[in-house]
């Protein structure tokens, strides 16, 4: 009985301890990555929580073509697509603490597209994310920037709207302040003009 009930405490213990450590996930990006032709980009991917993965194979795909291999402790870029053949780039030094992420040089338009980081070996039920680079064309944000006929912005026309409002009911506080000053002077006219006849009416 008390090895029995010895064996069920250790094995409560093994369940508790294997409940605590989290297994490791690979992570993508949520956000869409932007970048214009000609700039070098990092295609961000990780592990969640960090986990060393320099022993194990990563691969890196967009639209089934081999982007990157990572393999045996070192690139693997035989089966690399010609289109990324010294186009890309992987954090060695980084991989301990799980960054998988990868640097792109001199983006093209036909890197746009969803990628994909994969750890094919990892002791995991999330073994793969997806990132998705959008490619513009080289200088478009700088043209939007400085395109005169892009208008103001909506916090500029709000800005705007609001100045004109304040110089209104300050115009109209003004014309109020005005008549009021011009009735009641004519009002101490009108009682000095009566006070007057009534002397002189006096005198008479």
């Amino acid at each position: 009985m008390k090895l029995q009930f010895l064996l069920s405490i250790l094995s409560a213990c093994c369940l508790l301890s294997g409940l605590d450590s989290e297994e490791p996930k690979v992570i993508g990006s949520h956000d869409t990555i932007t970048a214009a032709v000609g700039e070098d980009v990092i295609l961000p991917c990780h592990l969640e929580p960090p986990f060393d993965v320099h022993n194990l194979t990563v691969l890196w795909k967009h639209n089934g073509a081999a982007v990157h291999t990572y393999k045996s402790r070192g690139d693997n870029l035989d089966a690399q697509d010609k289109s990324f053949k010294n186009r890309t780039l992987f954090f060695h030094g980084e991989m301990v603490n799980g960054n998988i992420s990868l640097k792109l040089f001199n983006v093209t338009e036909q890197d746009k597209g969803v990628y994909t980081c994969v750890v094919p070996r990892l002791d995991s039920q999330v073994r793969k994310g997806n990132v998705t680079l959008e490619v513009v064309p080289k200088g478009k944000e700088e043209e939007i920037e400085d395109d005169p006929t892009s208008g103001p912005s909506t916090d500029e026309n709000n800005l705007s709207t609001a100045h004109i409002i304040g110089i209104t009911i300050g115009v109209i506080a003004i014309i109020v302040i005005v008549i009021v000053i011009v009735v009641k002077r004519k009002s101490q006219i009108s009682l000095l003009f009566i006070f007057t006849t009534s002397q002189d009416a006096f005198l008479f």
